[in-house]
């Protein structure tokens, strides 16, 4: 860390700048250093009447200072069906490529990371890589595709 990304803790605990961070120094002050609404209010630079309502609010719970945390989902985002579909189409020894271009065509967006996953969970290893003809990567026939009318 440079220099001058250190922040001075004194100056980020007296002088708030997010307005979270004022509303939870400023009832901190009125609750446990004693000082009256006014005192906390004034130090703050909270007018009277909006610190009594900030006192108010947090009393009757309507002020979250601190964000809870998001859990993702506990299980799978994806249909019984697909994942089904995923692993009849690797029993037949499509690459996960394959499968996300067979679902595709059959109207299921899926991604390669989503197929990718269940295989692993079922314990599917791997396809051996296959060649380019295998592949009908050939020179010859991409040369047919290239020109070949539709």
């Amino acid at each position: 860390m440079y220099e001058a990304d250190k922040i001075d803790p004194i100056e980020y605990f007296s002088n708030p700048k997010e307005s979270a961070q004022k509303r939870y120094e400023a009832l901190r002050a009125y609750f446990l250093e004693s000082l009256t609404q006014k005192e906390a209010a004034e130090r703050s630079g909270y007018s009277a009447s909006t610190f009594q309502s900030l006192v108010s609010n947090f009393i009757n719970g309507n002020i979250e200072f601190f964000l809870k945390p998001h859990h993702g989902p506990n299980q799978r985002q994806t249909s019984d069906f697909i994942q089904e579909r995923i692993i009849s189409l690797r029993k037949s020894n499509h690459s996960v490529y394959d499968i996300r271009d067979i679902l595709s065509e059959e109207g299921f967006h899926t991604s390669i990371q989503t197929i990718d996953r269940i295989i692993k969970d079922e314990g599917f290893a791997k396809l051996p890589r296959r060649t380019k003809e295998e592949l009908d990567l050939t020179k010859k026939t991409r040369f047919c595709h290239k020109y070949q009318q539709p």
